[in-house]
């Protein structure tokens, strides 16, 4: 056991399944799909805030999703999100991506 030569190979052999499982396990290239926000709430912590958006996707899939806390994104806004999914997961992610605000309609007096 004290050949350096065999504890060399295995560290090689370790580090190429690790690769090997990593570049099995990356995302896959992410799809963009669109929704609107129905609801948005606002948490603060100990560790900071939070900011969580329920969106309406166009497929009518209510989602959950986190957002950064600076980004005002009011009820009614389009959002663009992140669709990621792996090879091996069954469960996708969905990730943040843009808000897009209504445009303001304008009040006639």
């Amino acid at each position: 056991m004290n050949n350096p030569r065999i504890f060399i190979v295995a560290f090689f052999i370790a580090c190429l399944i690790l690769a090997i499982t990593l570049w099995l396990l990356s995302s896959q290239s992410p799809v963009t799909i669109q929704g609107t926000v129905i609801s948005q709430t606002l948490t603060q912590s100990l560790d900071g805030h939070r900011r969580y958006l329920n969106v309406m996707t166009d497929d009518n899939q209510t989602l959950l999703i986190t957002s950064p806390a600076t980004v005002e994104c009011p009820k009614g806004s389009r959002i663009s999100l992140e669709l990621e999914s792996t090879l091996f997961q069954q469960q996708s992610r969905y990730r943040f991506k843009a808000c897009y605000r209504q445009q303001s309609e304008s009040i006639k007096p």
